[in-house]
């Protein structure tokens, strides 16, 4: 698996390349070599892949393994960063890796064949001083075809960074401006796919973010909201399956539960059964999924406390390889869940539902947006106040995660608003984000302090020191939960300044 970084530039017939050999100090250009390629490109019948930004190819032709996935990236400018994932497989069957990453964006539909390319390729490299490849670059002249029929001949280059040092990264910019200046156009950058297939592979995918603004209706509004979260989701799904790292683990349960919280404030304007059944099953997902991150928050604040033990470090490595273990289950069921048919009709669900929420019969969703968004935050702002006062001045763990949940819920809904409202219900959402975060550590705080207690039982026999170390983390993680306790008072002062709810 590898991110790769590369801009995309079309070139007519007669273009000639360049000689690139002073795009950059101490860079020399390769012999010239030349490939012959054939792939095959795999996606639904109405092409959800490529709608979607991904790509699924078996191509002979080059070194490397023959299977590739391209998953969804970013683009700026002709630009385009992608995650490349590829399978060594035989070419009669896509393989069951490379499906399994798909699998949200199929969800039971069969992959066919969509479209067989044939490429005649001239590579040149541009190489530092140590021999190493900064920039390769891809002189493609390209053939399709659907079935029999020759549907699109096109030309196009390729510049792809292939190091990741700082003094070497503006030599992608220095060879795609030379090649623009030589003629080559500089549009915005698809795959090789999509350039084939043309319109049918640029339509809409199966989840569109519509805009909002100050003028937009309720409508309008909660199929935004909706769409976005369902879009981050199937945007981050691949990359659980591939190894869930700490970041896309986080990003994936922050859009189920922003979704599952923004469904609870839309409530009043939806029917209620249906709000139910989907927030029981993000619930699900939004559970299993953070089991996993709970314990890799977790295994952070057990290294930095471990770092700090001196002579008694030792003892906490029996407690983490217990915390290892737990996270290795978890991970093996989040892998069972995503692969379950459960799953596949909860995305089903959530992509309905971004196209079409099922409003209420008595909801008036024609009024303007910033009508019903100012009450749905007013209703979850009063929520949350009422929620500090029942906890008092000495509230306890419990009540300030109660606190923390709903506070949650109220910044959700005032970071919605802001697609309405802007800066100042941003300012509102990041005042409760700051009071949120602090609650969150609190309520981190407390539960590890109850792992390490629990934990320590699980140790293997004869693994001496771990009762020290657990209650020397014990006593640290108690000083933290004090100290955020009183730091939440300050937070809370200033999260609830009048000053910040004008507008609604």
């Amino acid at each position: 698996m590898a991110d790769e970084r590369e801009a995309k530039l079309l070139a007519p017939a007669d273009f000639v390349v360049p000689d690139l050999d002073d795009v950059g100090t101490g860079l020399s250009v390769s012999p010239v070599r030349r490939q012959r390629m054939r792939a095959v490109y795999f996606d639904t019948a109405d092409l959800a892949l490529a709608r979607a930004g991904l790509t699924l190819r078996h191509r002979t032709g080059e070194p490397g393994d023959p299977w590739t996935v391209k998953l969804g990236g970013s683009a700026s400018g002709s630009e385009l960063v992608r995650r490349e994932v590829t399978f060594a497989d035989g070419p009669m069957r896509v393989p069951a890796g490379a499906a399994d990453l798909v699998r949200a964006h199929v969800r039971g539909r069969s992959l066919v064949p969509v479209a067989r390319l044939r490429t005649v390729r001239t590579l040149r490299e541009l190489r530092n001083a140590a021999g190493d490849v900064v920039v390769a670059i891809a002189d493609d002249r390209v053939t399709a075809y659907a079935g029999a029929a020759r549907i699109a001949r096109f030309r196009e280059l390729e510049a792809e960074l292939k190091t990741d040092a700082d003094d070497e990264s503006g030599v992608l910019d220095a060879v795609v401006a030379e090649l623009v200046a030589d003629g080559a156009t500089a549009d915005p950058p698809m795959s090789k796919l999509v350039r084939a297939l043309g319109s049918a592979a640029q339509a809409p995918p199966d989840v569109v973010v519509g805009d909002v603004g100050e003028r937009s209706d309720a409508r309008d509004f909660v199929r935004h909201v909706i769409a976005g979260s369902v879009a981050r989701m199937l945007a981050q799904d691949p990359a659980l399956r591939l190894g869930a790292a700490e970041s896309d683990i986080h990003a994936f349960r922050v859009a189920t539960r922003r979704l599952r919280s923004d469904l609870r404030t839309f409530r009043p304007l939806l029917e209620p059964e249906w709000v139910r059944s989907r927030r029981d099953e993000l619930g699900w997902i939004a559970d299993v999924v953070g089991a996993v991150r709970d314990t890799d928050v977790l295994r952070a604040r057990l290294r930095e406390h471990v770092s700090g033990l001196g002579p008694d470090a030792a003892g906490a490595h029996p407690l983490l390889a217990v915390l290892a273990s737990q996270r290795e289950s978890a991970h093996g069921e989040m892998l069972v869940a995503l692969r379950s048919p459960r799953y596949d009709a909860l995305i089903d669900a959530l992509i309905a539902a971004s196209a079409e929420p099922m409003f209420a019969g008595a909801a008036d969703v024609a009024v303007p947006a910033r009508t019903v968004v100012a009450s749905l935050v007013r209703r979850s702002w009063k929520q949350l106040r009422r929620e500090v006062r029942r906890a008092g001045k000495h509230p306890s763990d419990e009540q300030l995660h109660d606190i923390r949940i709903v506070a949650k819920r109220a910044r959700y809904a005032a970071e919605a608003a802001s697609k309405v409202f802007g800066k100042r219900a941003g300012r509102f959402a990041a005042a409760i984000a700051d009071a949120q975060t602090v609650l969150g550590d609190h309520h981190d705080a407390h539960v590890a302090e109850q792992w390490l207690r629990d934990a320590t039982g699980r140790v293997e026999e004869g693994a001496g020191g771990a009762g020290l170390a657990a209650g020397l983390m014990v006593v640290r993680e108690r000083r933290e939960r004090t100290r955020l306790a009183r730091e939440w008072r300050a937070v809370w002062k200033k999260a609830s300044a009048a000053k910040l709810r004008r507008w609604f």
